[in-house]
């Protein structure tokens, strides 16, 4: 497993690594590693993230001590409490640097491993010691751990390449093994350059996983990254005055980076085409900034009668929008296509005071094989209901049964719009919530 993963899958953004540079010593080297984990924080070697930070390697005769060796500060998940050097054994003649002890092993107390860090995280509030794992990973990610991690060094120490897949482990301060920060499938250390060298992790920036519209300011994260031992200074300029960046000039040691900040702010609905424009150590980088400015739903659009009496929440990352079809006025889920581990939901909620009865109605269309659910809450409590069922046909509600939630199975296909509706009968006050939680789905004549 993988520490956290829920937390990162669950916030919108891009995740940029943290300013940070820990005490090392050593010759600075730059290092590009290709974890086994996505863009999701799946596991995913095909697609896995490429990561590149710097790192220190001192060579003391026999002893070699490698600082940074895994990139602990890309994530802002959680806190770097303090950093560690693992140590090995350099053989000259063979050229290798050895680190022994890589393997995991329940039964082996905590303080017998290679340590990289001492993390906190504010998600569980608890803290973590970081350790050095290797070993084989195979196309499913799992890790056959190994007792060795070997490098091959060049004559010249230019070039470090280990012979393993390596990453980081995190133990609970009792020493019970919880899961990996990151874990390396392949990775390649090479001595910096004497000057500097501006790069970024991104091209373009696009806020893929957050809803853009008129009026609400959205923000992303990427790097900046000095890929030379030499400090440098930087600037920052934008095409728009819709699009800040902070900070807007800095300076940047050696083998290390950056987040550069991009906040943007659209006034009004259509297709936004920007440029950031970076200027350090004699060289030019220009990052796009793409992405399509919606309008704020107004979803009193999809109810035709008692619009006054019923609120409406929606997912903050992929809300229902409003869209137009055959004439219709439909709220629509926008997250088709944005992989597994995203989540669109609609609600519209009605209050039925004392004395009064109710009755709350409307269509739902299902247009994809992917797991939706459509749930009524009546008083927080899930109404038991079959919404879809095959061949089309609805399924009407009455009064107030209980139970558990139905949803639709991998396979399925839904393609007639089920038309449902609760009736709720007096004498107590009723808070009655239409839930759609789904990858596509489209609600319409809510009553």
């Amino acid at each position: 497993d993988r520490l956290h993963q829920e937390s990162e899958i669950s916030t919108p953004g891009q995740v940029a690594q943290r300013a940070h540079k820990a005490n090392r010593t050593g010759t600075p080297y730059w290092q590009t590693a290709k974890s086994i984990y996505n863009a999701d924080g799946k596991t995913d070697k095909e697609n896995g993230l490429t990561r590149e930070f710097g790192t220190h390697i001192e060579i003391d005769g026999e002893t070699a001590r490698i600082y940074g060796l895994v990139d602990v500060n890309y994530s802002n998940y959680y806190e770097i409490d303090e950093e560690f050097a693992v140590e090995g054994v350099y053989n000259e003649r063979y050229g290798t640097i050895t680190i022994s002890g890589t393997d995991y092993n329940p039964e082996r107390p905590l303080s017998e491993y290679n340590r990289l860090a001492n993390i906190y995280s504010p998600a569980d509030d608890m803290a973590y010691t970081v350790v050095l794992i290797a070993g084989d990973c195979n196309e499913r990610g799992e890790i056959n751990t190994s007792e060795e991690l070997i490098f091959d060094v060049s004559d010249d120490l230019s070039t470090v390449r280990p012979k393993k897949a390596y990453g980081a482990y995190a133990f609970t301060s009792e020493g019970e093994g919880k899961a990996f920060v990151d874990f390396y499938q392949s990775s390649s250390i090479l001595k910096a350059p004497e000057e500097p060298e501006l790069k970024t992790n991104a091209e373009t920036i696009t806020f893929k996983r957050q809803f853009v519209a008129a009026g609400m300011p959205v923000i992303e994260q990427f790097n900046l990254m000095n890929a030379g031992a030499s400090d440098c200074t930087f600037t920052v300029s934008t095409s728009s005055p819709l699009l800040k960046v902070s900070p807007e000039k800095n300076s940047l040691e050696g083998c290390s980076s950056v987040p550069l900040t991009v906040t943007f702010s659209p006034e009004e609905p259509g297709i936004f085409d920007g440029k950031i424009t970076i200027k350090g150590a004699g060289k030019t980088i220009e990052v796009s900034v793409n992405t399509e400015v919606r309008e704020i739903p107004d979803y009193t659009r999809i109810v035709k009668s008692g619009s006054n009496k019923i609120e409406f929440e929606r997912s903050p990352v992929y809300p229902f929008v409003l869209s137009d079809e055959n004439g219709i006025t439909v709220a629509k889920s926008i997250n088709n296509g944005e992989g597994n581990d995203t989540e669109s939901w609609f609600k519209c909620i009605v209050d039925v005071p004392d004395g009064q009865s109710g009755l709350f109605s409307w269509k739902a269309v299902q247009e994809d094989r992917q797991p939706n659910t459509l749930a009524i809450l009546l008083d927080n409590e899930l109404v038991k209901s079959e919404i879809y069922r095959p061949y089309g046909r609805s399924k009407h509600l009455h009064g107030s049964r209980y139970g558990e939630i139905r949803k639709i199975p991998n396979g399925y296909r839904q393609t007639q719009a089920d038309t449902c509706a609760v009736r709720l009968p007096p004498p107590r006050r009723r808070r009655v919530v239409l839930l759609c939680q789904t990858h596509v789905g489209r609600v319409s004549d809510c009553t």
